[in-house]
């Protein structure tokens, strides 16, 4: 192989991976939460081939404490993808083939349609709500 197309195929892998690194991170890394939020919820998910997994948590008195929770349902090797706080809600929604999102929301309704909508930018078709949650205090 010559070196130009070893160089781009490195790129390409590169890119791909910060790709999947920034999809990982999603909305629950963009911010941190104020540690004086009322209620703090979050949502765990892990994907393995064609299996997947979740855990979400509200209304928990601390981020690390609603995480914890939400890591736990998903039976324990998830990362945290959504975290919310105050009254918000928190949705992922997962497309047929395999492609996900996640978003939050004053509403349910406005976290779901937002989630699904993520699910198709990044490819999914027939994207659903998998996780539906709502901090109430």
């Amino acid at each position: 192989m010559s070196m130009i197309r070893m160089i781009a195929k490195k790129h390409a892998v590169t890119a791909a991976a910060i790709s999947l690194l920034a999809l990982l991170a999603g909305p629950a890394a963009a911010q941190e939460p104020p540690d004086d939020a009322s209620s703090y919820g979050a949502i765990a998910y892990r994907v393995n081939g064609s299996r997947y997994s979740y855990g979400y948590s509200w209304n928990y008195s601390s981020m690390s404490g609603a995480n914890r929770r939400a890591i736990e349902e998903c039976g324990g090797n998830c990362p945290v993808v959504m975290r919310f706080w105050g009254v918000f809600c928190g949705s992922l929604a997962r497309g047929d083939n395999g492609a996900w999102g996640t978003a939050s929301g004053a509403t349910q309704g406005e976290a779901n349609n937002t989630a699904r909508q993520t699910c198709r930018n990044y490819g999914g078709t027939n994207c659903s709500v998998l996780v539906e949650v709502c901090n109430t205090q």
